[in-house]
Order: structure tokens, then C-alpha cells, then sequence
């Protein structure tokens, strides 16, 4: 009988060790992979060729930081899309796009990513931050910067 509940016990931690294999600890899987669908279909919005696909995924008052922009910041949903926008009119292209750590509290989440990109028939690649915050129960990007 003693071996029965050892061997059960040990069974037990070892499904228990096994089974976690989140890339994300401490971040439950469902908020992962609705992190990681929303990181995917911020890369489907953009190759789509309309800059407007973005709009739900920004709150309206977002922020917007890259070397590439004048000023170094968009202010607003409409200047980023604006902004994101001229560069899908140049060409521009997102091959793929990683996500390397998540970061939540509450209602606020930092995403980091990497992605790789063709712009006008160069190759870049670069990291994103994206803080998000629940609004109105969407997860909305708050901030996002690039690092080319």
C-alpha cells in the first residue's frame, strides 16, 4: 500500500513537472495565447495593406515611440495609424513576429517582441514594447516602441 502512494505521488509531480512547459511563467495560458493571437493579428492588420485594421488594437489616446517617426512620438490612434500607414504605402512588410516575455499585473501587461520586417526591399530586424491595459474587458495597446 505504501508503494502505491509513493508511486502515485510521484507520478503526480512528475505530470505536475512535465506539464508546465509555459514559455511564460506565472502567466496563465489562456492570457498567453491571447497575447500571442493579439501580437498575430496586429501582424495580419498591418500586411493587410489598410492601416484602419489596426484601429481596434489601440486605445484611442496610445502613444506611439520609434527613431522613424518626426519627433520620435505619434499622440493618438489616428497618428499612429496615419503613421504605420505610410509605411505599408512604402512597402513596408512584417515577415514575422516573436513573442519574448509577458508581463502582467491586473490590468496592465508589457509585451516584448521580435520581429523581422522588408521595408522597401530591406531587411530589418527589431524589437517591440507594448504596454497594454484592459478597457472595458479589451486588452488595449497603451504604449508601443520599436527598436530597429
Amino acid at each position: 500500500m505504501k508503494r502505491i502512494y509513493i508511486l502515485s505521488a510521484t507520478l503526480l509531480l512528475a505530470s505536475l513537472v512535465f506539464a508546465n512547459d509555459n514559455k511564460f511563467p506565472g502567466v496563465p495560458d489562456s492570457l498567453s495565447a491571447g497575447f500571442n493571437y493579439s501580437v498575430k493579428r496586429w501582424q495580419a492588420a498591418y500586411n493587410s495593406g489598410d492601416a484602419k485594421q489596426l484601429i481596434p488594437l489601440y486605445a484611442e489616446d496610445a502613444v506611439y515611440m520609434s527613431s522613424h517617426v518626426i519627433g520620435l512620438v505619434a499622440n493618438g490612434r489616428d497618428r499612429i495609424v496615419e503613421y504605420f500607414q505610410s509605411g505599408i504605402s512604402m512597402g513596408g512588410h512584417i515577415d514575422t513576429i516573436e513573442l519574448l516575455s509577458i508581463t502582467c499585473s491586473c490590468e496592465l501587461a508589457v509585451l516584448v517582441c521580435r520581429y523581422e520586417a522588408t521595408n522597401a526591399g530591406e531587411k530589418a530586424i527589431g524589437r517591440n514594447m507594448l504596454a497594454l491595459r484592459k478597457i472595458n474587458g479589451t486588452w488595449l495597446i497603451i504604449k508601443h516602441m520599436t527598436v530597429v
